[in-house]
């Protein structure tokens, strides 16, 4: 419940619709338990009195009062349906805020799948709640109470019989509700695995249809599928006995009252039209109380969904934003004593050291899993190192400014990411200021000129299906050309060359020493020919610096290095 009234006290923009819905709500409700006592009226003036001028005066009330409950209800279902979409819009905007907060550890801890269903699914069920909350709570609590109150006026008796009976009915709904919630909560996990598994199996769509994996890719589907179908069933099956037993008490309390009724007329102490009263009473107090069941059962299929959205706004982003902010100038990077380690991994680095000036190129090797990725992520602060500091021109990364931090260092990696926008809105992307001359600049330097003069719109020409449409080294190429045109301090490849020939990426990085010389380059590359083109080699291994140097010094002093060269050069 703690989790249901804090996704619900996130409503906004709802001070002044949500009291109307109550109101219109409330009022529709009153003319309803109105509604039994005229039909009264009208039996009594036309068995009793035989008034045929009282009944017709009574049924134009009845008319007036029923043409009223309409347009309540129209107003009060409008507004409802308003609240719920407007909640719905803050919430979606609010959570994904906070994702956009989240650190590229902690979003993969919470798990992109999961993601994806809160920001749809689990928003789309606490929206829903929200409406069936302000008719079908306060309704239910009118009629249930006013129903109750009026048959107790009507015949005591009566009413006894009847609160017995409505006491029944919530020790039912009770049941169910306790009955219900787990397999909720078990729905909402096996939707997020359906849905892990489809992203992950679509990105991989060409992968699948080259290695011709598709018959494992259904399996594994068919799997999840599967597995949330019978989550699924096992919920709507215990939900398929509810409204039966509803019906059931239902019916057997209106005998009861009829048979109580009965009794009543011929001992001449209730008249016949009382007893229609205290019928209809009785239908609308438990149709009610059916109702507050279906709200119950409605906030305990929501119960999982506000957990999960509460977990992601209350989840406090790992990394905070500093005071200090960039200019434009560059002086050095330097790591200092620096330890990292995943969770629940084991340590990548133990006491890392390294330092990138302004205007040197710095190439990167070493072994696979040596983390050279994770040594990009540090200097573009995707992660924060466990023990030791990042210095940016001296400060520590952490008192930066994240959005400066990743101005200062661009982070190419080596998995494009390609917009489905023109050549320049990707080039110009999340960047503001950026002109004309420094994406014209950009697209030379990362050798693009020449595609874009194939191009139908040159630079305006439309990337459709991500960029699939380029060749590897093409995307590349524009992802390179999307850093540059920002002019960073420090331009981080990492493997980002690995798609080009080697005379392209001799070109790219000459052209970039030349056009940009106070910009420094860190390649992170598998390829000894390319890393020779820097003016320094750090080789990484047992998590730290191995050695640094030239290629000469390196092949005179580092073991590791050496036995680099003899794989690459064909010695072994």
């Amino acid at each position: 419940m703690a989790d249901l009234l804090y996704v619900i006290s996130h409503i906004r923009h709802q001070r002044v619709l949500l009291p109307c819905a109550l109101v219109l709500t409330a009022a529709r409700c009153a003319l309803a338990l109105w509604l039994p006592l005229l039909m009264a009226d009208a039996i009594e003036a036309a068995v009793m009195l035989h008034d045929v001028a009282r009944v017709g005066e009574v049924g134009l009330r009845m008319l007036v009062v029923t043409v009223a409950m309409g347009v309540f209800s129209y107003g009060s279902n409008l507004i409802c349906a308003v609240i719920g979409q407007r909640y719905a819009l803050d919430t979606r905007q609010e959570s994904y805020a906070r994702i956009g907060e989240l650190s590229v550890l902690q979003a993969a801890q919470i798990g992109y799948g999961s993601l994806i269903t809160r920001l749809t699914v689990d928003i789309d069920t606490c929206a829903n709640l929200l409406y069936a909350l302000v008719q079908l709570l306060v309704e239910p609590t009118v009629l249930v109470v006013g129903g109750i109150v009026m048959m107790w006026h009507i015949a005591p008796r009566l009413g006894m019989v009847f609160v017995g009976f409505v006491l029944l009915q919530l020790i039912v709904m009770a049941t169910f509700v306790s009955q219900t919630a787990p397999g909720f909560l078990k729905v909402r996990r096996r939707t997020d695995a359906l849905n892990a598994r489809l992203q992950s199996s679509l990105a991989n769509f060409r992968l699948m249809k080259a290695a011709n994996t598709q018959r494992q890719e259904r399996e594994r589907v068919d799997s999840d599928n599967v597995a949330l179908f019978d989550a699924a069933f096992a919920v709507q099956r215990k939900i398929a006995l509810f409204n039966p037993l509803v019906m059931l008490i239902m019916n057997v309390a209106v005998a009861c009252v009829l048979l109580l009724a009965g009794v009543q007329v011929q001992e001449g102490s209730l008249h016949v039209a009382r007893v229609l009263s205290a019928v209809s009473y009785s239908e609308q107090v438990l149709l009610s109380i059916a109702a507050v069941g279906h709200i119950y059962r409605v906030m305990t299929e929501t119960q999982p969904s506000a957990a999960r959205i509460r977990e992601l706004l209350d989840t406090k982003p790992q990394m905070t934003d500093g005071e200090l902010t960039w200019d434009g100038g560059f002086c050095e990077l330097c790591l200092e004593h620096v330890a990292f380690s995943y969770p629940e991994g084991s340590r990548v680095f133990d006491d890392l050291g390294l330092t990138v000036h302004a205007g040197e190129s710095v190439a990167i090797i070493g072994p696979i899993g040596c983390g050279k990725t994770t040594l990009a992520s540090l200097c573009n602060r995707l992660h924060d190192p466990v023990s030791g500091r990042v210095l940016l021109n001296g400060h520590d990364l952490r008192a930066w400014r994240i959005e400066d931090v990743r101005r200062a260092v661009a982070l190419v990696e080596k998995r494009t990411a390609v917009l489905e926008d023109t050549m320049r809105d990707n080039i110009v992307f999340g960047r503001d200021g950026i002109d004309e001359q420094d994406v014209d600049e950009a697209v030379r330097v990362a050798q693009l000129s020449e595609l874009v003069a194939k191009q139908p719109e040159g630079l305006d020409t439309l990337l459709y299906s991500m960029g699939r449409s380029l060749s590897g080294g093409e995307r590349q190429r524009l992802t390179i050309a999307r850093a540059l045109a920002g002019r960073p301090g420090l331009l981080v490849l990492d493997d980002s060359t690995s798609s080009l020939d080697y005379v392209t990426e001799a070109r790219l990085l000459a052209d970039v020493r030349r056009t940009y010389p106070q910009m420094a380059v860190m390649l992170i590359t598998n390829r000894l020919a390319s890393a020779l083109k820097a003016d320094r080699i750090v080789v990484l291994g047992e998590g730290r610096v191995e050695a640094e140097g030239t290629d000469a010094e390196l092949r005179a002093t580092s073991s590791l290095y050496q036995r680099m060269c003899a794989v690459q050069e064909g010695g072994c």
